[in-house]
């Protein structure tokens, strides 16, 4: 591997598939062998890209869901609309593996949990397995800014959290 690099993830600072060079970079990284993860909230991402992230064997995609429906999704990204296209990306992802019977990447969805999603958490689970994704990965916010204040979890909320944890990994 070059420089002993065996993993690049792709992520952060915006959403990197606002990048017009980032289908480049993706394509570069899995032609020197290297494990590729990227991180999207899937609105940019073209059917061609789609098919050809699975071509080059990228290993993982990891979409960025703030919530198992378009009304907290929608609402906590600020956007109306964005729930519908990631989940339509994720699924072309998830046929075009079953049609060509290709593996990889692994749809990942991840999610910052939040006082408007805490206790829905095993809805994304359930949404997860409706979609085609193996795997959901779940964060705590961490709140910088005053508006990202507001959402942190409430004292009843993080009481609550082991049972709703429980219900969620049983769904899972």
């Amino acid at each position: 591997h070059l420089l002993g690099v065996k993993q690049v993830y792709v992520l952060g600072g915006g959403e990197p598939l606002a990048r017009p060079d980032t289908p480049i970079i993706l394509e570069r990284i899995k032609a020197h062998n290297l494990y590729g993860m990227l991180t999207t909230n899937g609105t940019l991402m073209s059917a061609k890209l789609s098919e050809n992230l699975i071509n080059w064997g990228w290993n993982e995609i990891h979409f960025s869901i703030d919530g198992p429906t378009a009304k907290i999704h929608d609402n906590l990204r600020g956007r109306k609309g964005t729930f519908r296209k990631t989940v339509r990306t994720i699924c072309r992802l998830a046929h075009h593996k079953r049609r060509t019977g290709i593996d990889n990447p692994e749809l990942v969805i991840h999610s910052v949990l939040t006082n408007q999603n805490v206790d829905v958490l095993p809805e994304f689970f359930e949404l997860a397995h409706a979609i085609g994704v193996s795997r959901v990965d779940v964060d705590e916010l961490i709140a910088y800014r005053p508006e990202q204040r507001r959402l942190v979890l409430s004292q009843e909320q993080r009481k609550r959290l082991p049972e709703i944890a429980e219900k969620a990994a049983s769904t899972a």
